[in-house]
């Protein structure tokens, strides 16, 4: 759903009885808003993602487009098959030496999520002289950065990205408000943010990273790396 980044902010200073933005600038607003959307794409690489095709280079391992930010899946050879996902080590133990094995297509790519921004393929595409082969990669891409405001809380005359795409806005409010009550002293304000933070996740479908913020003695700002790392 697209709305209005503007519309998401104003949401926020209507909860938060800011209409002006003058307790919580409308610059770090918009801040933590960015944020947000990039843990966002992080934990949800669906979010933000975008089909490419891109030439294979020799050898098994390859690499995502430059902008990317993590591979989602391979789908397929261009003009050619589908392109299955499979077990590494189920692989080594059919074909230890896969790694330089080639074939006419690409059958099945493997994925370490220690490094999103590498896969490898199996076979390798026969190499045929003035012809590369090509494969169809779906990734996660950052969002653009939201830039409706200036360093100085100003309305920025110019622009570049006003609007944002997202499953469900709500959960962006959250966010927002869970980042700036979490800046306060007052009582209560860590437990405001956190149940602010439990609700972006809920919202947007994390469940476990969600109970994270169920405890009152976590008032930490959400990261990728906490949230993946809750068990």
């Amino acid at each position: 759903m697209s709305v209005l980044a503007a519309d998401i902010l104003a949401r926020v200073r209507t909860i938060t009885m800011d209409a002006g933005g003058v307790f919580w600038g409308l610059y770090e607003a918009q801040r933590w808003l960015n944020e947000g959307l990039d843990l966002l794409v992080t934990l949800k690489p669906d979010e933000n993602t975008l089909g490419a095709t891109q030439n294979v280079v020799a050898g098994a391992l390859q690499s995502i487009p430059a902008t990317a930010k993590a591979l989602v899946r391979v789908t397929r050879n261009i003009g050619g098959p589908a392109i299955y996902l499979a077990d590494r080590a189920d692989l080594e133990a059919y074909e230890p030496m896969w790694m330089d094995t080639t074939g006419e297509w690409v059958r099945h790519f493997m994925f370490d999520e220690k490094h999103p921004r590498k896969f490898w393929i199996y076979p390798q595409p026969s190499q045929v002289v003035g012809v590369t082969p090509q494969i169809e990669v779906m990734c996660s891409y950052p969002f653009d950065a939201v830039d409706i405001y200036l360093a100085d809380n100003s309305a920025n005359p110019t622009p570049t990205v006003t609007t944002v795409s997202v499953s469900n806005p709500t959960a962006m409010v959250d966010y927002v408000l869970g980042r700036q009550y979490q800046q306060q002293n007052e009582a209560g304000a860590q437990q405001r943010a956190a149940n602010h933070f439990q609700s972006f996740f809920t919202l947007m479908g994390l469940a476990n990273e969600a109970k994270m913020y169920a405890n009152p003695n976590r008032p930490v700002a959400p990261n990728a790396a906490d949230a993946k790392g809750y068990k």
